[in-house]
């Protein structure tokens, strides 16, 4: 018997990576860092929060990474209303 279903909307039926990637950008030069747009490719590659944060700022510890992740989120938020879906789907 079928008691649930996970399904993937993220790239599938929605296509966040541009709100994705501008809420990243926001967020890199609210602390400082100059991100190039050719690297920011990495973050819609399937990459977790955590690596993402570590790959661009260096190694943070737990509490730093939780902070900056919610700072980031609060970002995309704003950026989702841009959010179209994926050609096709309707």
């Amino acid at each position: 018997m079928l008691t649930g279903i996970i399904f993937d909307l993220d790239g599938v039926v929605v296509d966040s990576h541009a709100a994705h990637i501008e809420a990243w950008k926001e967020f890199f030069q609210s602390v400082g860092k100059e991100v190039p747009d050719e690297e920011l490719a990495f973050v819609v590659e399937g990459r977790k929060r955590e690596e993402i944060l570590r790959h661009f700022l260096g190694e943070l510890t737990e509490e730093r990474i939780k902070e900056y992740g919610a700072r980031k989120e609060a970002l995309f938020r704003a950026y989702s209303r841009e959010i179209k879906t994926v050609p096709g789907v309707v």
